[in-house]
């Protein structure tokens, strides 16, 4: 990212990201990385996953290291999933077209679709783990107090956004959703980086060095 700030001769004025609850995220990554021939993670691959220190919170210190004069917001998955139109409309700070929006891209897989692409990949199912070789729906690799562990992550991650993150960014929700999902409620928020740059002219941030 400071590379291509510094392509740009440092005119990236603003950076639209998406956080998702770290479970589903990882989840997704995972059926999507092995629908695409990559293997299936071990216990121990596992486990280093649910249990690395390392969250959205350090995602997006290190993403306005690398672009100190952009502005950064953040929209929960949870909220603007299948939701291109309203992404678009915070990204150019206007109404966005709802139409032509019918496709979803680069979906992950369900287990049954795992199971199909990796015979055809050449593996075998008597190699699979238990998780995956049988039954239907989203794959769930994470054991329960795992899919907690990084719940509780994502949680803590939430609350360092609404609270400001520390002036790098900006919480941005959606007030027209409706479902529930597993963010804080929807509601405009006034504080973040543009709010923080304002009221407190002091706050500066590490310029990241391009390479």
């Amino acid at each position: 990212m400071a590379r291509l700030d510094a392509a740009f001769e440092g005119g990236v004025k603003r950076v639209i990201m998406n956080v998702r609850s770290l479970d589903l995220w990882w989840s997704s990554i995972m059926a999507y990385g092995v629908g695409r021939g990559h293997h299936v993670p071990d216990a121990a691959c596992m486990n280093g996953y649910a249990t690395s220190a390392r969250t959205w919170r350090d995602v997006i210190t290190d993403l306005a290291c690398a672009l100190p004069k952009a502005e950064i917001q953040i929209l929960p998955f949870e909220q603007f999933a299948g939701r291109p139109d309203k992404m678009l409309a915070v990204a150019i700070g206007r109404d966005a077209p709802s139409s032509h929006a019918e496709c979803w891209l680069n979906r992950s897989p369900d287990m049954a679709a795992l199971r199909n692409r990796i015979a055809q990949n050449g593996g075998s199912a008597s190699d699979l783990p238990p998780h995956l070789a049988t039954g239907e729906g989203r794959w769930n690799p994470f054991n329960d107090s795992q899919a907690a562990y990084l719940r509780e992550a994502y949680a803590d991650d939430m609350m360092w956004l609404t609270a400001g993150a520390d002036g790098l960014a900006t919480l941005t929700e959606d007030p027209s959703r409706t479902r529930t999902g597993l963010s804080l409620s929807a509601g405009a928020l006034t504080k973040g980086q543009s709010y923080d740059q304002q009221t407190n002219p002091s706050v500066q941030r590490r310029l990241a060095q391009a390479r």
